[in-house]
């Protein structure tokens, strides 16, 4: 049998997903590392996971410069 494709589950099998306190937790350390209000940060995060999905935001690093400049924190 020959294969043209193949197709992988990512997250939660491939790679490990944050989930509860742990998604938390690293939401606040990574606000904490831009200088940006975490709970600010982690709003606009959840809300832009479907451009880092489809690839709207090119990079992670080009994810969170977006996220910076709509806070008015310089990363």
């Amino acid at each position: 049998m020959n294969y043209r494709a193949v197709i992988f589950d990512l997250f939660d099998t491939l790679v490990d997903w944050w989930h509860g306190d742990d998604r938390r937790r690293m939401l606040g350390d990574v606000a904490d590392a831009l200088g940006a209000p975490p709970a600010e940060f982690a709003r606009i995060w959840e809300a832009t996971v479907d451009d880092r999905m489809v690839g709207r935001h090119s990079t992670i690093p080009a994810s969170l410069e977006m996220i910076c400049a709509d806070l008015g924190v310089r990363a």
